[in-house]
């Protein structure tokens, strides 16, 4: 049905009230059929739906808001839920791998701020190798990988020290003399152009030398074991220390034969005394120093005994400000994987009442082993072990 202006509308006669409207227009009232007039309607009821409260209404009432902590409830501002802290769950994605609560970093391309790899060395190349090193420490053989992206390796190789000699029982009235010290290790450093270098190279990091055993009365003393080279393939190496001579009825032990191929030589180890007295102290070094060698005792009944000598000290550590190992006393180590010799052992007191002491142990890494006292009528001193040795591997890219 077309539009129609009230203006247009016939003036009804007898009409239902229920089928009026009465309507306004420009100040004068008029009456229309509703069924003419758009809009125009009747609600006859509202339905709650979920979350609401108070309906149907087919009348007059009021539709409310049903809050709670149930499906179908709506959550007030002030719900404590709206700022509990909740350990998340499910699987993790994006950078993210694994599930919660403990997800894992993914490999993190170089465009969303990471590197897309997942070695360091790698990471290094891929971000265009900036000045950075890998160091790697070994202190015991095994094999070097080259990284990738590698320039340049800087190389220092410790040998093993030798261990200290021991010294002579002899019976209550004759001489005895003191075992000798151990020869401290030499010490090797240098750098190498990574691409001469191959794939892998085979590190080899000698040990100590173990100090000679104490021996019963009427037993000359034992020498002390050498200790063994160390090496960086075919590129860098370093010779063991050797053992300290064993003490006898005639003589006290021989000193530890120093390392001497490297870049710097070892230290040689203290001589004990062939008049049966103050053993020899250890001798310092730029590589590794040695131990000290065991005091003698003097024929006689009871004859005189006398003291071991001082362990070496090393002269580059720590701006040379160390000291002398005491006698019975085992050589200082440097901090862990730092590739310095330690300190020689200290000899060990001859005794003619008693046992002798024993030598101290060379410190590591690469320190000679103190030779053992000698004894009149009892067990002699043992030598002392030498230092272990070290490599390491510094890469630069």
């Amino acid at each position: 049905m077309p539009d129609t202006k009230i203006s247009q509308l016939p003036v009804a006669t007898v009409v239902n009230d229920a089928d009026v409207v009465v309507l306004n227009q420009g100040g004068v009232t008029k009456q229309a059929a509703r069924s003419l007039v758009k809009g125009a309607g009747t609600v006859t009821s509202v339905v709650a739906g979920t979350g609401l409260t108070g309906g149907t209404i087919t009348g007059s009432g009021t539709i409310a808001v049903s809050y709670g902590t149930t499906a179908g409830t709506a959550a007030q501002g002030n719900d404590s839920r709206l700022s509990d802290s909740r350990t998340p769950s499910g699987a993790a994605g994006g950078d993210l791998g694994g599930t919660y609560p403990n997800p894992t970093i993914n490999t993190v391309p170089i465009a969303k701020g990471g590197t897309g790899q997942t070695t360091a060395a790698a990471a290094l190349t891929a971000l265009g190798g900036a000045a950075s090193a890998v160091v790697q420490v070994f202190t015991s053989s095994g094999t070097w990988t080259k990284p990738a992206g590698a320039k340049s390796v800087y190389v220092v190789v410790i040998a093993g020290g030798g261990g200290g000699g021991s010294g002579r029982a002899s019976a209550s009235g004759t001489a005895a003399g003191g075992g000798g010290g151990g020869g401290g290790a030499a010490r090797t450093l240098t750098t190498i152009d990574a691409a001469f270098l191959g794939a892998t190279e085979t590190v080899t990091v000698g040990a100590g030398g173990l100090g000679a055993n104490a021996r019963a009365v009427g037993q000359d003393g034992l020498a002390g074991g050498s200790g063994t080279a160390s090496s960086f393939g075919l590129w860098a190496s370093a010779s063991q220390g050797g053992g300290g001579g064993a003490g006898t009825t005639t003589t006290g032990g021989s000193a530890g034969a120093q390392g001497s191929r490297g870049l710097f030589a070892g230290a040689a180890g203290g001589l004990a005394s062939a008049a049966f007295g103050v053993g020899g102290n250890g001798n310092a070094s730029n590589a590794c120093p040695s131990g000290g060698a065991g005091g003698g005792v003097t024929a006689g009944a009871p004859g005189t005994a006398s003291t071991g000598g001082t362990g070496g000290f090393q002269f580059l550590y720590n701006g040379g400000a160390q000291s002398a190992t005491p006698v019975n006393t085992a050589g200082g180590s440097v901090p862990a994987n730092l590739p310095y010799g330690g300190a020689g052992g200290g000899g060990g007191n001859a005794n003619a009442s008693a046992a002798a002491n024993a030598g101290g142990n060379g410190g590591d890494y690469g320190a000679g082993g103190g030779g053992g006292g000698g004894s009149q009528g009892f067990t002699s001193g043992a030598g002392g072990n030498g230092g272990n040795g070290i490599v390491v591997v510094t890469t630069y890219f």
